[in-house]
């Protein structure tokens, strides 16, 4: 009799610390043209990464939303003549020189249900390089580009254990006015080639928070944890005296050779299209940003 109780305990226990794995599929990783999907960024950033693993518990319920730095995320109906394949558009910001540079991605999905990035477009903008040359003169002009090399973003069904990746090639066209230099128009190609690898390292469950005013509620969902590791390679060339690209590094800090490393580890559930949290992570481990969704109360958790 005693034996049949400690059985029957263990498997109560077992039941319930073992989750089931989820699967998140295309229809429920949907994106809707004209949603907005809010989010916010957080105050006390952790000074570690999420564990990965199996029939893992995730408490962020201590997460600080940091209110004056909320944002929201959406995507447009694609009316360009430049990507007539794809689906819909994505605008973002990229840093160059330590300024803000809009961009557009342009995404299409197949039959699956798989999201695939088709390119990227930047706009022609002319950026001050003032602050590095001490001359209000000098600056760079950014020409516009389109970058045509397609990659896969979003592998569906989500499954613990999956891993895609992808390639992409860009360049950037710059004129360079440097009038300490003696530079009119001096011409560069920034030629960037990017790898991303993805990867479903894990599976359980994640309590997050979510405030209204002053009280916060915690929130458990089941999830699954997307590690991305993003490595890139830059190189600057040029048609115009390659002897003087020397002088430019040195003038405005634009490196002829470069490699950049970035990881993301990115929570997802089957309320939400998106990822619900996410931490932004330079190659030496430092976690830069954190952000997490402010829809959660819309999208409570789902009853299996």
């Amino acid at each position: 009799m005693k034996t049949t109780y400690t059985i029957f305990s263990f498997l109560l226990l077992f039941a319930y610390t073992s989750f089931a794995q989820i699967t998140i599929t295309a229809e429920q990783g949907k994106r809707t043209i004209g949603e907005v999907l809010h989010y916010t960024k957080i105050k006390n950033i952790e000074s570690n990464p999420p564990d990965t693993g199996q029939n893992m518990v995730w408490d962020y319920s201590h997460l600080v939303p940091c209110h004056d730095c909320d944002f929201t995320d959406s995507i447009h109906k694609n009316t360009s003549k430049n990507y007539p394949n794809s689906d819909f558009i994505w605008n973002g910001t990229r840093i160059i020189l330590g300024m803000s540079v809009p961009y557009t991605s342009y995404y299409s999905v197949d039959k699956e249900g798989d999201v695939y990035r088709d390119g990227r477009e930047t706009p022609a903008i002319t950026l001050s390089i003032k602050n590095v040359t001490g001359n209000p003169l000098d600056s760079i002009k950014l020409q516009h580009s389109i970058e045509l090399t397609k990659g896969l973003i979003r592998d569906f069904p989500f499954e613990y254990g999956k891993t895609w990746a992808s390639k992409q090639v860009g360049a950037l066209s710059f004129l360079v006015n440097g009038h300490t230099l003696g530079l009119v128009n001096f011409p560069l190609d920034n030629i960037i080639k990017s790898k991303k690898t993805r990867s479903i390292v894990g599976y359980g469950k994640l309590v997050l928070p979510f405030y209204k005013g002053n009280k916060m509620q915690k929130l458990t969902y089941d999830a699954l944890l997307v590690k991305e590791d993003r490595n890139g390679h830059g190189l600057i060339e040029s048609e115009g005296n390659e002897a003087i690209l020397d002088q430019i590094e040195q003038a405005i800090g634009l490196k002829q050779n470069y490699v950049n490393s970035m990881y993301y580890y990115r929570f997802y559930v089957r309320e939400i299209p998106k990822e619900v949290l996410q931490f932004t992570m330079t190659s030496s481990g430092e976690i830069k940003s954190i952000h997490f969704s402010t829809d959660l109360m819309d999208n409570p958790p789902m009853k299996d």
